[in-house]
């Protein structure tokens, strides 16, 4: 009786090193590509090189850090972190439009930023599905195809004389 033992793959099942954490300097470097310096005013974001400078990391080791995907997910949360911040004033700036524009064309259209803005929040869910392809497997089962009465055309025997 000969015995197989099943396929196994050759790496481990769970990865045995955890991703490398992001150091603090490249978090920073990425924070004032982002928002800039925090004694800035204006809040004016640095270019790549000289956020490298400033944090003293080289841009040649700074590009390979932006290679990972844990770094370039961080920058893509700060990214959105900053347009939110940024976007948080538009009510604000659409009302300050609509008071004291004298365009009344662009008091019309600041009145429907406005009121398409809160219809926007009412149709989006929490739990709204994405839009994208949806592959419905469904299951029919057909009754048989009821057949009209069959006719019989067997001929019969003849009868014993």
């Amino acid at each position: 009786m000969v015995t197989t033992n099943p396929i196994t793959s050759a790496g481990p099942r769970e990865p045995v090193k955890r991703p490398q954490a992001i150091p603090r300097h490249v978090k920073t470097v990425i924070e004032l590509m982002v928002f800039g310096r925090p004694d800035d005013e204006n809040c004016k974001p640095l270019d790549f090189i000289e956020a490298a400078k400033q944090c003293g990391v080289n841009p040649c080791v700074m590009r390979r850090w932006l290679d990972r995907p844990t770094v370039r997910a961080y920058l893509m949360a700060q990214r959105r972190a900053f347009r939110t911040a940024v976007c948080a004033g538009n009510e604000l700036a659409l009302q300050r439009v609509r008071d004291k524009s004298k365009n009344g064309m662009v008091t019309v259209a600041a009145v429907r930023a406005l009121e398409g803005m809160d219809a926007e929040e009412q149709m989006r869910r929490p739990n709204q599905p994405s839009p994208g392809v949806t592959i419905r497997i469904v299951n029919v089962v057909q009754q048989p195809a009821q057949s009209a009465s069959t006719i019989d055309v067997t001929p019969q025997r003849p009868g014993i004389l």
